[in-house]
């Protein structure tokens, strides 16, 4: 469990895996320099549980990557099962988890993901949705599909092989180590190399609130393109089909435009870092037609048309939507 300034939900998290029904487990929380009182939280359990272990680093990474990392690395068990400070579990999850995995003889087992707000209540929505069928068993190449250029299953507190986790946490590409949004390409570099994956309807709850990763209100928001090209890359080695890329190419168009209009919505253009920021959108806008990406609907042909189009209309629009939140 990576953990950075998590003392408001942390214990929330930790009373999660100490109530579950399967015993058989050990909580290895790596602290990331958190600056408010995770630590100390953390230290109260591990003096009462011999079971938790906390591990501190001595420089804050900026990512989940090298803290799950290090994790890993210290685990004892057979397999691992990932999981964040700010979210818990149904109590039956891992038994859940772990007799889905020895009944099927799969290398990684996926839950179901469900939002909730701040205070832990559901929003109603989940993932997959329900019409999935959680008695089917995908090749990895099956299942990454589903998460190109769309996200219909969740790898939210999976379950895998150690040994499958450790080879491919030891073969990423470094120059991703500190980017905000990396486990969606962990994520998808793991599963594709997993020969059997079985689901459950074991409930993982992933917590939104103004701190989470999706909430950022900072420069690392824009990092969500440079994992896009990272992810557009990875689908070139793995598919061909027009299919994917039409999803592909949909969803990183829509995030870029996302971007531009927030740039210019949250005022960011006139912040210190807006240099940085530019410099990322520029790149992605370029590698989108480098790659050749078709925007679907005239409002995404009209913005792609070329580079100061949508520069213009992001600025039009941002400027707009906050004319309209002032009013």
């Amino acid at each position: 469990m990576p953990a950075y300034n998590a003392g408001k939900y942390i214990g929330n998290a930790i009373e999660s895996i100490i109530n579950q029904t399967f015993k058989n487990w050990e909580l290895i929380i790596v602290d990331d320099c958190s600056t408010d009182n995770t630590v100390n939280i953390v230290e109260k359990y591990c003096k009462s549980h011999n079971n938790i272990l906390l591990i501190k680093r001595t420089h804050n990474s900026g990512a989940a990557r090298l803290p799950r990392r290090e994790a890993a690395y210290a685990a004892k068990g057979r397999f691992i099962m990932t999981f964040d400070a700010d979210d818990f579990l149904d109590k039956d999850y891992i038994e859940k988890m772990y007799q889905r995995k020895i009944t099927t003889g799969s290398n990684i087992t996926l839950g179901t993901l469900y939002f909730c707000n701040e205070d832990g209540q559901t929003r109603g929505f989940a993932i997959p949705e329900k019409n999935f069928n959680k008695n089917c068993i995908l090749t990895g190449l099956e299942a990454t599909r589903l998460l190109l250029g769309e996200v219909s299953i969740s790898v939210s507190g999976l379950l895998v092989d150690k040994e499958i986790y450790i080879k491919n946490i030891s073969s990423t590409n470094k120059q991703y180590d500190n980017l905000s949004y990396v486990d969606e390409i962990d994520q998808r570099n793991l599963l594709i190399n997993c020969n059997k994956v079985s689901f459950t309807d074991a409930g993982y709850y992933y917590r939104q609130h103004p701190e989470s990763l999706m909430h950022l209100s900072d420069a690392r928001r824009y990092n969500i393109l440079t994992t896009l090209e990272a992810i557009y890359q990875f689908a070139k080695k793995h598919y061909s089909d027009r299919v994917v890329f039409d999803k592909l190419d949909n969803e990183f168009i829509t995030n870029l435009m996302y971007c531009y209009r927030d740039y210019y919505y949250n005022k960011h253009h006139k912040s210190a870092n807006s240099a940085d920021i530019e410099k990322i959108l520029k790149n992605a806008y370029d590698y989108s037609r480098k790659e050749e990406m078709r925007p679907t609907g005239a409002k995404h042909r009209l913005c792609m048309a070329s580079y100061s189009s949508l520069r213009f209309l992001s600025y039009l629009y941002g400027t707009l939507l906050r004319i309209k939140c002032y009013r």
